[in-house]
């Protein structure tokens, strides 16, 4: 398994051929490793993710995050076969329930006890991938198959609050947390992360922490840059709740500062090394930069000599 302590969240999304050279790119430029955004509006990166895989030779490549409500897992497991057997120990694979607006609003499918839902999806997954047969019933899934081939690739999930941070410990090879402040992760979620490996048995899973960035030192051009993006989180409960736990009050107007400065990494290189190395120092094990920029290349020749030392 390739593992790094810090990604990258894939910039180029709108155009599958697009991605893919965007993925080479990176590559080139020494990025260790890029997350792949699964969403409803732009073409199916589980798709173009195999041509990304082919195309490269020793980036690590992950999907965070397949909604689990629109997609079988067998049917994810069969596509982590074909993708492991592309991208062997580059290959890295997440998954969450998503939120209700998209699943039910968006697809017109039920989106009930979501953390119960990814508990048999991760259980049904784990099995296929890792020991290449499942038999199980539960409330969601009924799954009665053996595959012909392993995808013995890390399985992560989204995880906010405590019961899927211990779920994440339980099941998963590793949680992903977006847009969660540095602190929070560092007294809430490694601590239940913990808890749901310890009661099974098994060694914590990695915690990885996701933040947008923008390299600028001015406020307002931060603002202007995440501020349409920050400005729906009050609306997603999952989201909202986390936030109001950590003490930041997600707001459709400009946040504070403060605020700002606890779920952005932003400023000059230099700064935004510094916010990187003080996340991994508080025991985060990965830290994903998604940038936030009309030149994102630009910004990453300037990010990279400061961040080199840090993967």
């Amino acid at each position: 398994m390739v593992e790094s302590r810090v990604s990258f969240g894939l910039w180029k999304k709108r155009n599958a051929r697009d991605a893919v050279a965007a993925v080479v790119e990176a590559e080139g430029l020494g990025l260790p490793a890029l997350w792949l955004d699964v969403s409803r509006d732009v073409p199916d990166p589980a798709t173009f993710f195999a041509a990304a895989l082919w195309a490269t030779e020793s980036i690590a490549l992950g999907l965070g995050i397949v909604p689990t409500y629109p997609r079988h897992p067998a049917v994810l497991a069969n596509q982590a076969q074909a993708l492991f057997q592309i991208g062997g120990e580059r290959t890295r694979l997440g998954v969450g329930p998503s939120h209700a607006h998209i699943v039910r609003d968006a697809y017109g499918l039920p989106f009930t006890r979501p953390l119960a839902h990814l508990r048999e999806y991760l259980t049904i997954l784990r099995a296929l991938t890792k020991e290449g047969a499942c038999r199980f019933a539960g409330e969601f899934y009924t799954v009665d198959l053996a595959l012909d081939s392993l995808a013995p690739l890390p399985l992560y999930m989204s995880a906010l609050r405590p019961r899927a941070m211990h779920l994440a410990g339980e099941l998963a090879d590793g949680a992903l947390a977006w847009l969660a402040p540095i602190d929070y992760l560092r007294d809430e979620s490694l601590g239940h992360l913990s808890a749901g490996a310890a009661e099974a048995g098994r060694a914590r899973p990695r915690l990885v922490g996701s933040w947008p960035c923008v390299v600028s030192e001015d406020p307002a051009a931060v603002w202007d840059a995440v501020g349409p993006m920050l400005a729906n989180y009050g609306d997603l409960p999952f989201y909202a709740g986390m936030l109001q736990a950590a003490g930041v009050t997600p707001s459709t107007e400009r946040w504070a500062e403060r605020d700002l400065d606890r779920v952005v990494f932003w400023g000059a290189p230099d700064r935004i090394a510094e916010q990187v190395r003080h996340a991994l120092d508080q025991g985060i094990d990965e830290v994903s930069l998604n940038l936030f920029s009309a030149q994102p290349v630009a910004d990453l020749g300037a990010l990279l000599p400061t961040l080199r030392g840090l993967f």
